[in-house]
């Protein structure tokens, strides 16, 4: 069902008004900025839509775009229906931006358990995408005075079972340290449960009271970039501890509402609006027996989202980096702060980065059981992708669909 998306209407008008008055094409040259509540006030005030009409599910359309991405190729697969059968990739989601507004947002495909079409609103698991939406989200909430960051976890609200697993080196870890993968805390990845497995709450992933290993010092804090699910978990819950909401919780609040992000959300089995909309993950062209795997590990790896709402979540970020007064401009910078430089990566808080372009690009991408994504976007606001897929095998479809569109688009080789 299409929904008018006066949230991205408004996002994709501000990002845009931002692109224009940072660039040679300003009319009058001077501040073009406004604030979301102006932008939104004088829109309530004309009682008119930022678009004539519905701003419906795609395609919204740039159709030599469209049709480059349809005629991919992929060893002796020619098409992109032909490629997606070869790969065994039922559904795809994409979304594309270009100076502040998308010129793509459609789907391709199938859910492979109903057959029922994906399109730019289907909801998929996001892997690992979970973790700089769950990074925004706690600078967010730092910024608002209500997470502490910077607290060392032998002083802060976290558990005494937490604290006897990490040990002496719970003195040296904080908040920011996990989020930068600096927290020298491990495990690094999580598997899910099945529907009918006993899911543990934060604290029992902690405590490896699930199918994971508990929680463990696998390294010296603050000495080296060491990718960990495990250091996000406990960021997790020294988040909850602190404020007493759940993440999803403070997600909604600080990113999902002010991005109209109704199709986002962190709960281990969505609230049936967003399940409604939700796909199936599959492993080489079949569905997952159950679905998807449930992840109680939020902040890892329990994102659901579509393409519509993480086109939202970039262009929220884009306009925050363009706009110091922007509500989400300390928490976006933070996010993309350079914490760590490895011999393939440079790190931020949440996000991984690629300085050595121009404009710089933040990017993630994200593998569950059933389900792969990536999101990229430019830091000046001027280019971006979300790429979803419902199935395992999606990461060799959305390495060629990126290049694919990066060529297109006149983008610097793909920053990943």
């Amino acid at each position: 069902m299409p929904r008018t998306l006066t949230g991205l209407a408004l996002a994709v008008a501000l990002v845009a008004t931002a692109c224009t008055g940072a660039g040679d094409n300003a009319e009058d040259g001077g501040d073009t900025g406004a604030t979301t509540e102006q932008t939104a006030s004088v829109a309530a005030e004309e009682e008119t839509p930022l678009f004539d009409g519905d701003v419906t599910l795609g395609p919204m359309e740039d159709a030599a775009l469209r049709a480059e991405i349809e005629a991919l190729t992929i060893g002796d697969a020619g098409g992109l229906d032909a490629v997606m059968a070869d790969i065994g990739v039922p559904g795809l989601a994409v979304a594309v931006i270009r100076d502040g507004g998308l010129v793509l947002l459609d789907g391709w495909g199938t859910d492979p358990a109903d057959g029922a079409p994906i399109d730019g609103e289907t909801v998929f698991q996001v892997g690992s995408v979970s973790k700089p939406v769950a990074a925004l989200t706690l600078h967010a909430a730092g910024a608002a005075g209500e997470v502490d960051l910077d607290v060392p976890l032998a002083d802060s609200t976290a558990d005494p079972a937490v604290l006897d697993l990490l040990g002496t080196d719970a003195a040296a870890i904080t908040p920011r340290l996990l989020l930068a993968h600096r927290g020298g805390v491990g495990p690094d990845g999580f598997l899910g449960y099945g529907a009918t497995e006993q899911q543990p709450d934060t604290l029992g992933v902690l405590t490896g009271d699930g199918n994971s290993t508990a929680i463990s010092v696998t390294a010296p804090p603050d000495t080296a970039f060491s990718y960990s699910g495990g250091g996000y978990m406990l960021a997790q819950h020294l988040a909850e501890t602190q404020t007493g909401s759940s993440l999803d919780e403070l997600a909604e609040r600080y990113l999902f509402e002010p991005l109209a992000m109704s199709s986002t959300s962190y709960s281990v089995d969505p609230p049936i609006e967003v399940f409604a909309r939700s796909t199936a993950g599959s492993s080489v062209g079949n569905a997952l027996p159950e679905g998807y795997r449930r992840h109680p590990e939020a902040a890892a790896a329990g994102l659901w989202s579509s393409a519509t709402d993480l086109a939202l979540l970039l262009l929220g970020m884009q306009l925050a980096l363009l706009d110091p007064e922007a509500e989400l401009a300390a928490p976006a910078a933070a996010s993309i702060a350079p914490t760590s430089t490895t011999e393939d990566l440079i790190v931020g808080s949440g996000w991984f980065l690629d300085r050595d372009q121009d404009p710089g690009w933040f990017w993630h991408n994200g593998r569950n059981i059933g389900f792969a994504a990536e999101v990229v976007a430019s830091t000046d606001g001027r280019h971006g992708a979300v790429i979803l897929t419902n199935s395992l095998q999606g990461p060799e479809l959305i390495d060629q669909i990126l290049r694919t569109i990066a060529t297109y688009e006149g983008w610097p080789d793909p920053p990943r």
